[in-house]
Protein backbone atom coordinates (compact mmCIF):
# COMPACT_ATOMS: atom_id res chain seq x y z
CA UNK A 1 0.00 0.00 0.00
CA UNK A 2 1.32 3.43 -0.96
CA UNK A 3 1.61 5.78 2.05
CA UNK A 4 2.52 8.91 0.06
CA UNK A 5 -0.05 11.71 -0.04
CA UNK A 6 -1.76 12.18 -3.38
CA UNK A 7 -0.26 14.69 -5.82
CA UNK A 8 -3.23 17.03 -5.43
CA UNK A 9 -2.59 17.39 -1.69
CA UNK A 10 1.09 18.13 -2.30
CA UNK A 11 0.18 20.85 -4.80
CA UNK A 12 -2.30 22.39 -2.34
CA UNK A 13 0.36 22.51 0.40
CA UNK A 14 2.88 24.08 -1.98
CA UNK A 15 0.32 26.69 -3.08
CA UNK A 16 -0.46 27.48 0.56
CA UNK A 17 3.25 27.96 1.29
CA UNK A 18 3.56 30.25 -1.72
CA UNK A 19 0.54 32.28 -0.59
CA UNK A 20 2.03 32.71 2.89
CA UNK A 21 5.33 33.77 1.34
CA UNK A 22 3.52 36.38 -0.75
CA UNK A 23 1.81 37.74 2.36
CA UNK A 24 5.12 38.00 4.21
CA UNK A 25 5.19 41.80 4.12
CA UNK A 26 1.64 42.07 5.43
CA UNK A 27 2.67 39.84 8.33
CA UNK A 28 5.68 42.11 8.94
CA UNK A 29 3.26 45.02 9.22
CA UNK A 30 1.13 43.06 11.70
CA UNK A 31 4.23 42.18 13.75
CA UNK A 32 5.35 45.81 13.94
CA UNK A 33 1.82 46.93 14.85
CA UNK A 34 1.66 44.32 17.63
CA UNK A 35 5.05 45.41 18.95
CA UNK A 36 3.90 49.03 18.92
CA UNK A 37 0.71 48.16 20.83
CA UNK A 38 2.73 46.14 23.35
CA UNK A 39 5.11 49.07 23.88
CA UNK A 40 2.21 51.50 24.33
CA UNK A 41 0.56 49.16 26.85
CA UNK A 42 3.79 48.89 28.83
CA UNK A 43 4.25 52.66 28.84
CA UNK A 44 0.63 53.18 29.90
CA UNK A 45 1.09 50.56 32.61
CA UNK A 46 4.15 52.37 33.96
CA UNK A 47 2.25 55.66 33.91
CA UNK A 48 -0.66 54.09 35.81
CA UNK A 49 1.84 52.56 38.26
CA UNK A 50 3.37 55.97 38.90
CA UNK A 51 -0.07 57.51 39.52
CA UNK A 52 -0.94 54.52 41.74
CA UNK A 53 2.16 55.06 43.86
CA UNK A 54 1.15 58.68 44.44
CA UNK A 55 -2.41 57.61 45.28
CA UNK A 56 -1.29 54.80 47.58
CA UNK A 57 -0.49 57.12 50.48
CA UNK A 58 -4.02 58.19 51.28
CA UNK A 59 -6.42 56.15 49.22
CA UNK A 60 -9.35 53.91 49.97
CA UNK A 61 -8.15 50.27 50.37
CA UNK A 62 -10.82 48.89 48.01
CA UNK A 63 -9.95 51.46 45.35
CA UNK A 64 -6.26 50.70 45.78
CA UNK A 65 -6.93 46.99 45.16
CA UNK A 66 -8.96 47.72 42.03
CA UNK A 67 -6.30 50.01 40.63
CA UNK A 68 -3.60 47.41 41.36
CA UNK A 69 -5.61 44.76 39.50
CA UNK A 70 -6.13 47.15 36.58
CA UNK A 71 -2.39 47.81 36.36
CA UNK A 72 -1.66 44.07 36.40
CA UNK A 73 -4.23 43.59 33.63
CA UNK A 74 -2.59 46.28 31.47
CA UNK A 75 0.81 44.63 31.84
CA UNK A 76 -0.65 41.20 31.07
CA UNK A 77 -2.26 42.51 27.87
CA UNK A 78 1.08 44.07 26.93
CA UNK A 79 2.85 40.75 27.49
CA UNK A 80 0.21 38.92 25.43
CA UNK A 81 0.71 41.34 22.53
CA UNK A 82 4.49 40.94 22.80
CA UNK A 83 4.21 37.14 22.74
CA UNK A 84 1.81 37.35 19.79
CA UNK A 85 4.22 39.58 17.86
CA UNK A 86 7.26 37.41 18.54
CA UNK A 87 5.33 34.24 17.75
CA UNK A 88 4.04 35.66 14.48
CA UNK A 89 7.55 36.73 13.56
CA UNK A 90 9.08 33.34 14.29
CA UNK A 91 6.26 31.45 12.58
CA UNK A 92 5.84 33.44 9.38
CA UNK A 93 8.95 35.55 8.81
CA UNK A 94 11.94 33.90 10.43
CA UNK A 95 11.41 30.57 8.62
CA UNK A 96 10.81 32.03 5.15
Amino acid sequence: MDSRPPGRLIRMVEELGLAIFRLKYMVVLAVFASLFVALMLFLFGFYELFVFMKELMGGDPKKVQLVALRIAEIFLFGMAMLIFALGSYSLFINRL
